[in-house]
C-alpha cells in the first residue's frame, strides 16, 4: 500500500501535526482547510496595521515531548519565549500566533478556502471528498478528521457506531472573544490578569509579547463559556462592546468610552468541557479517522499530542 492517498480535514495543529509527520514519512497527504490560511485556534487578524491573536495566546508544555517541540520551534524563528501568567514558561508565536501553523504548514499539500460537506465511499473500498461548490475529490485510502468533534460528526455518517458514540461524548463551548486597541498609556502592564469578574475567562495585553510592542494598548478579552453561550446569538458588535465594559469595570480605571478599535469573533466550538482522555478515534473497518485537542484535553499541546500519535500509528498501518 506505498501508494496510498491520505486526506486530512482541518488545517489547525492536530492536522497540521499528523500531516507534516505523515508527509515526512514518504505518504501522500492532502490537507483540507476552510479558512483562507492554516491556523484554527491559532489564527490572528491584522487590523489597524497591527495584528490580534484571537485564539490561544501562548503555548506551554506539561510533557517533556511537547516540551521538546516547542525548544525545535524557537529554534525555527516562529516562537519566541514569553514571560506570561502563570508557572510554566511560555511560546508564542512570531510575530504573531499564526506564524507558527504558517511555518508548520509549509511544504504540505495544503489546500484553503474549502469546505468539505461530505464523504463518499467509491466502489473500491476508498473514499472520496465533497465539498460545498460540489467538487470531488480523490480517491483516499484514508480520511481524518482534524476538526472540532461537532463538525467532524456530520461528516461519518458511514462510520461504525463505536466512533460516533466516543465522538458523541465531547462537549465543546462557544467562546466570545473581545478585541480592542486604546491610546492610554495609563492601564496595568501586566502580562496576563486574571479578571475580576465571572464573566471573563482572561484578558491578555498583546503588547507584552514578543515582537507585538505598538504605540496602541491592544487587549483581547475572552469569556467564559456560559457567558458565551447565555450570549450566543448576540450581533457581533453588541458582544464587543458588552465584554469591554465588564473589562472596563474589572480594570477600576478610568477608560475612553470609545477605542481606537472594538471587534469580536464568536469560536462556536472554542472550548472542550468534557474531552475523551485517549490519543485519537479510529474506525479501522472504513479507516476513518479523528484527531483533535478534545481527544486529550482542551490545549494547543493536546491538540500536537492527537495529531502526533494518529501520525505514528498510521505510519505502522501503511508500509
Amino acid at each position: 500500500m506505498t501508494s496510498a492517498a491520505i486526506a486530512i480535514i482541518g488545517a489547525g495543529l492536530a492536522g497540521l501535526t499528523c500531516a507534516r509527520e505523515l508527509t515526512q514519512a514518504g505518504r501522500r497527504v492532502t490537507v483540507f482547510e476552510k479558512a483562507r490560511g492554516p491556523g484554527g485556534r491559532l489564527s490572528s487578524r491584522r487590523q489597524l496595521n497591527s495584528t490580534f491573536d484571537l485564539g490561544a495566546q501562548a503555548l506551554t508544555a506539561q510533557h517533556s515531548d511537547f516540551a521538546k517541540q516547542l525548544r525545535v520551534w524557537e529554534t525555527e524563528g516562529c516562537l519566541q519565549p514569553w514571560k506570561g501568567a502563570g508557572t510554566l514558561p511560555s511560546w508564542v508565536g512570531s510575530p504573531r500566533m499564526s506564524a507558527l501553523t504558517r511555518h508548520y504548514s509549509k511544504g504540505l499539500n495544503l489546500v484553503t478556502a474549502t469546505c468539505i460537506s461530505h464523504l463518499q465511499a467509491t466502489e473500491d473500498q476508498q473514499w472520496s471528498l465533497v465539498d460545498t461548490t460540489g467538487k470531488i475529490w480523490g480517491p483516499f485510502t484514508q480520511v481524518v478528521l482534524a476538526t472540532p468533534a461537532n463538525q467532524a460528526l456530520p461528516l461519518i455518517d458511514q462510520a461504525s457506531g463505536s466512533l460516533k458514540r466516543q465522538l458523541s461524548q465531547v462537549k465543546e463551548d462557544p467562546v466570545w472573544v473581545a478585541y480592542f486597541a486604546l491610546q492610554s498609556t495609563s492601564l496595568p502592564t501586566a502580562n496576563c490578569l486574571q479578571p475580576a469578574s465571572s464573566y471573563l475567562r482572561r484578558a491578555t495585553l498583546l503588547n507584552s509579547k514578543p515582537g507585538q510592542e505598538s504605540e496602541l494598548q491592544r487587549w483581547v478579552v475572552e469569556a467564559t463559556p456560559r457567558w458565551s453561550q447565555e450570549h450566543l446569538d448576540l450581533p457581533k458588535g453588541e458582544a464587543a462592546r458588552r465584554l469591554f465594559n465588564i473589562w472596563a469595570n474589572d480594570m477600576a480605571t478610568e477608560l475612553p468610552s470609545h477605542p481606537q478599535l472594538l471587534d469580536a469573533h464568536r469560536w462556536l466550538y472554542g472550548s472542550v468541557s468534557t474531552h475523551l482522555q485517549q490519543g485519537f478515534l479510529e474506525d479501522a473497518e472504513q479507516q476513518l479517522f479523528v484527531c483533535g485537542d478534545f481527544c486529550r484535553g482542551s490545549t494547543a499541546e493536546a491538540a500536537w499530542q492527537s495529531g502526533h500519535e494518529l501520525a505514528q500509528a498510521l505510519r505502522k498501518t501503511i508500509q
